[in-house]
């Protein structure tokens, strides 16, 4: 008799997919294997981003799990402050409710003295953290400056003392694509020894003094850089640093003194946040050699200020000379064959020098009045000949030189000349006639002869066949053979005759 034993598993995973540990429960007796109730103790939450397919694991211990009902949103206290999660049949769908937080501060967070960046917490109540300034002193409170909310901090731009002498800008900086306000990692007051010179002073005023109002957009430097482009560098006053805007360039090459009805292009900065007290743009589109009058004006976000330069005059470079790329040469082509479907063409050797210059030949043709040429394969430089073939019959044809260039060659040969030809008519090599003569003739018997066969006649004819009858074709037929082959008697001997019969 079999001794009744329980299993060793019994299905719990039924009851709850996510439970990894069970309360123990009463050890299962036969008949009573499988328990009246289970309490799960640690339940294992998957969350799947499907954005970056990876899959991150919380674990929740709990004596008792609270069910979550169907598109309702788990509590903070088991997702935390981090994640907003919602239960949609049976899965969690969770979602960052911080913003990622950069590796480095960004360059428009500015700190007072005694301050430095660092990671800190929006509010008490919120645990997302953005970089602030965080006093080098222990116990001091943060300061959230742009970007965040204001909590207790300092003025973003501290007070100064205007200098006694003008101040000037920095150096040129390093160029950069258009649209993009440069933003220096060096302090204002360090020069830059990378930066191109100053423009002279006979060409540009220096820069406004300080107490110029802010109201005046400097211009550094302003020089032609290609012959269809100019390179500007505008200098902002320091209170508008930080701010937000973009500037619109007009330009004229026209006496027009309406600044309105010139031409316009408009730079803005990345974010369009005047980082920088320099601004350098490149203006694209122009002519060479041709004096330009430009303008520039600064237009602020929600402020009614408009700083604008000067009008200024550059010339564009002039443009570079064209060299010699193209050069003619007589090739000499001529057709010395023709007949109805080829045409045999021949031209100079040409020099070393002109060897030099060409990497390949090829002759091209076409019949007169149609656009498409047809080509012959490439030919190497020191052939002098070649053949047309697959001509149409009693056709006119054009032909030319095509001299291929090496490769990264400087200067391409090219022959602008070409010949023309007429192809002969159409030949039905199969029209042809033959003619029978009786050599000799006997009472029985005939030798007949005949010509007009082309040779070689084993082309054109496979067997020689005679045939004789009587009585006005009625009656027997009498037939004779030979084969066709080169050097043989065109002759064959007819047997089998009537006497005195025609």
């Amino acid at each position: 008799m079999r001794v009744l034993e329980c299993p060793s598993h019994v299905g719990l995973e039924l009851v709850s997919r996510g439970c990894v540990q069970w309360a123990p429960g009463p050890a299962p007796r036969p008949p009573n294997c499988c328990p009246r109730a289970a309490r799960c103790l640690i339940i294992l939450y998957k969350f799947a981003f499907r954005t970056i397919s990876i899959y991150t694991t919380f674990l929740i211990v709990n004596s008792i799990v609270p069910s979550i009902p169907n598109w309702s949103e788990v509590p903070i206290a088991l997702t935390g402050c981090e994640q907003r999660c919602f239960c949609e049949n049976g899965e969690l769908d969770c979602q960052d409710v911080c913003s990622p937080l950069p590796p480095l501060p960004p360059q428009t967070l500015r700190c007072p003295p005694m301050f430095r960046p660092a990671p800190v917490n929006v509010s008490d109540e919120d645990c997302c953290k953005k970089w602030g300034c965080v006093s080098n002193v222990p116990g001091a409170p943060p300061v959230l400056t742009t970007t965040g909310p204001h909590m207790p901090q300092l003025p973003v731009f501290l007070p100064t003392i205007p200098p006694e002498e003008p101040e000037y800008p920095q150096e040129d900086l390093a160029d950069y694509d258009q649209n993009n306000v440069h933003r220096p990692v060096l302090p204002d007051h360090v020069p830059n020894p990378q930066l191109p010179p100053h423009i002279p002073p006979h060409t540009l005023p220096p820069p406004p003094k300080y107490g110029d109002d802010n109201k005046k957009l400097s211009v550094i430097s302003l020089e032609s850089d290609s012959p269809t482009s100019i390179k500007m560098l505008f200098g902002l006053p320091p209170v508008l640093v930080g701010l937000r805007g973009s500037v619109d360039l007009r330009y004229t090459d026209k006496p027009d003194e309406d600044v309105s009805r010139w031409y316009s292009q408009v730079f803005a900065p990345t974010d369009e946040i005047l980082s920088t007290s320099r601004l350098e743009f490149q203006l694209n589109g122009l002519k060479p050699s041709t004096t330009y009058r430009v303008r520039g004006k600064l237009y602020l976000h929600n402020l009614p200020v408009e700083p604008e330069s000067d009008v200024y005059s550059v010339t564009t470079r002039d443009a570079p000379r064209v060299e010699e790329k193209r050069r003619p040469v007589d090739c000499k082509l001529t057709v010395v064959e023709v007949n109805d479907t080829a045409a045999h063409v021949i031209w100079r050797h040409f020099s070393e020098d002109e060897l030099l210059l060409i990497d390949g030949i090829q002759v091209r043709y076409r019949p007169v009045g149609t656009p498409i040429y047809l080509m012959t394969e490439l030919l190497h430089h020191s052939r002098s000949t070649a053949e047309l073939v697959d001509l149409r019959p009693g056709s006119r044809y054009e032909a030319s030189l095509v001299l291929v260039p090496p490769p990264r060659a400087v200067v391409e040969l090219f022959d602008p000349t070409s010949v023309e030809f007429v192809t002969q008519p159409y030949i039905d090599p199969y029209n042809w006639s033959v003619t029978i003569e009786a050599a000799s003739v006997g009472s029985t018997s005939a030798s007949i002869t005949w010509r007009g066969v082309p040779s070689p006649p084993e082309r054109w004819v496979r067997v020689y066949r005679g045939a004789h009858a009587c009585g006005g074709g009625r009656g027997r037929e009498h037939d004779a053979f030979q084969l066709a082959a080169r050097d043989t008697r065109t002759e064959l001997l007819l047997s089998g005759m009537e006497p005195d019969t025609r």
